[in-house]
């Protein structure tokens, strides 16, 4: 009599890849000691078993299980069931995982934002809608967090943009956008109803540096008109800018969603600007669908319905 731990019949080396569905068996049949039981737990028939069970044999060119022993392992099995069970957990461990993440039990959203008046709005609606998805964010003006979704550095953004994002981005458009002017209390235009471009001009401008979405969409509506584009100042940031209209150094512009609300300051429309620029949305196409991203997607348009 051949010993228990002897080759099958039709052994021979290993090739391929070991299957998963051959070591669910193998390890069905130790832990219930029975082809039949595990074919029932497994919802398989027998055959189906005994088949899976012999192609890990085969593979290994060992006896795993000894069938004059009421299915017990042999003492090579007993090795591989360990680690074989191992690999089991891991997995089974991965698919909770997987479940959860796509029923945003958990996971994990990089998240830029260019504006964040209509981005805090948002992103606020998503934690709330989702709690156990942790949130990374990042502030930046609209180029860089383009090339930042490129790189995957970032999963998801809020930016203003003059048109939609072309492929390999996907977009969802929230809202319109159009310059404003801020204007120090107590201003001789404070009580205006809207200013046109050429008076704003007469007055010193203060803006936000390039590179910025704010800069360009000034730049190119000037240009349309005629008028030379000529600030006073160049700061780095929305707030740097109202803190300069706020002590009287000059008249600020910014899209006027995101003047914000100060009392030393007030936001006028200008009379002749364009509706040229939106805030949208954006991430990469091929991850749109990913359960988070098409969350805060789905946010998104509901957002633009209001």
């Amino acid at each position: 009599m051949p010993p228990a731990d002897a080759p099958p019949p039709a052994a021979r080396k290993r090739q391929g890849e070991i299957s998963l569905q051959d070591i669910r068996a193998f390890v069905a049949v130790v832990e219930r000691q029975s082809f039949s039981k595990a074919a029932r737990y497994l919802g398989l028939s027998q055959p189906t078993v005994s088949i899976r069970v012999q192609n890990l044999e085969t593979q290994f060119g060992l006896r795993l299980i000894d069938r004059r022993q009421g299915s017990q392992p042999t003492a090579m099995g007993r090795g591989l069931y360990n680690q074989a069970r191992r690999v089991l957990t891991e997995l089974e461990a991965l698919e909770t995982i997987a479940r959860d993440l796509e029923a945003l039990q958990q996971g994990h959203l990089r998240v830029g934002f260019s504006t964040p008046p209509a981005a805090m709005a948002l992103i606020g609606a998503f934690r709330r809608a989702n709690p156990g998805v942790q949130l990374d964010l990042v502030q930046s003006h609209t180029f860089n967090l383009l090339d930042r979704l490129k790189r995957s550095e970032t999963d998801v953004a809020i930016m203003t943009l003059r048109a939609p994002p072309p492929e390999p981005f996907a977009h969802v458009t929230i809202s319109r956008q159009r310059l404003a002017v801020m204007v120090p209390v107590g201003h001789a235009l404070a009580g205006a109803d809207a200013v046109p471009w050429a008076r704003v001009l007469q007055e010193p401008l203060i803006v936000r540096a390039q590179p910025s979405m704010t800069y360009t969409q000034i730049e190119t509506e000037l240009a349309a008109k005629g008028l030379p584009l000529q600030p006073f100042l160049e700061l780095p940031s929305r707030e740097s800018v109202k803190e300069a209209v706020a002590s009287g150094l000059g008249l600020g512009i910014a899209f006027a969603a995101e003047t914000g609300a100060d009392r030393r300051i007030v936001a006028l429309p200008i009379a002749d600007a364009e509706d040229g620029a939106a805030v949208h949305v954006v991430t990469l196409g091929d991850i749109a669908g990913l359960p988070a991203i098409d969350s805060f997607l789905t946010l998104a348009r509901d957002f633009a319905k209001t």
